[in-house]
């Protein structure tokens, strides 16, 4: 029955968005899953992929969001990419219940990593760099692109800052706050993340 109802609420999608969504054959995605893509962006969802329920793909003002093949993505993981950026999810990923990718600044996500639950990936930043008298809500926000390398896992619950680049098979330890970019192989851990292997 699932086979039959994500059948046709892949058809609807299709018809709804046209170009600007597509969906290879085999895309295994739950009914309640939520897409919202202004005119001028695009989302692409390859083969063999599988979306679990509550899960919202965003992609506004010129920016592609594209999922790469097998990549399994849990309950109620929202993926925005705005502000004519692109974010990337390599092949074979997994990715953890309740994730959030933020991107105002492009997200590339290396194939086979393991995003655990609860990680929050944030391309933005309030700006409160100003020398004018004003609310921290008022001053927009300053973007920076996060690129995550192949086979890295990050742990529950952690944070990935702007500007950050992990390389191949990195390590995040639960909870971590990654404020700096570190190296292949590096396991990191703590507030703010240092390199402890």
């Amino acid at each position: 029955m699932q086979k039959i109802s994500s059948f046709f609420y892949k058809l609807w999608l299709k018809i709804k968005f046209g170009r600007s969504l597509y969906l290879a054959p085999n895309v295994v995605i739950l009914k309640d899953t939520l897409f919202i893509i202004d005119k001028d962006s695009k989302i692409e969802i390859n083969s063999g992929c599988i979306i679990r329920s509550g899960t919202e793909f965003r992609a506004t003002k010129n920016s592609k969001l594209i999922v790469e093949r097998n990549v399994k993505v849990d309950k109620l993981v929202r993926i925005i990419a705005t502000n004519d950026t692109t974010v990337n999810i390599g092949q074979g990923c997994k990715i953890g219940i309740g994730t959030v990718f933020n991107g105002g600044g492009n997200i590339d996500i290396g194939d086979k990593t393991l995003i655990s639950g609860y990680v929050y990936i944030q391309t933005s930043m309030h700006n409160h760099n100003t020398t004018e008298n004003k609310d921290i809500i008022d001053n927009g926000y300053t973007y920076a692109d996060i690129k995550i390398g192949r086979g890295s896992w990050l742990g529950v619950h952690s944070v990935i800052f702007p500007g950050v680049t992990l390389g191949d098979r990195a390590i995040i330890g639960s909870n971590a706050v990654v404020n700096k970019s570190f190296e292949k192989n590096s396991i990191i851990g703590g507030i703010p993340a240092k390199r402890l292997k």
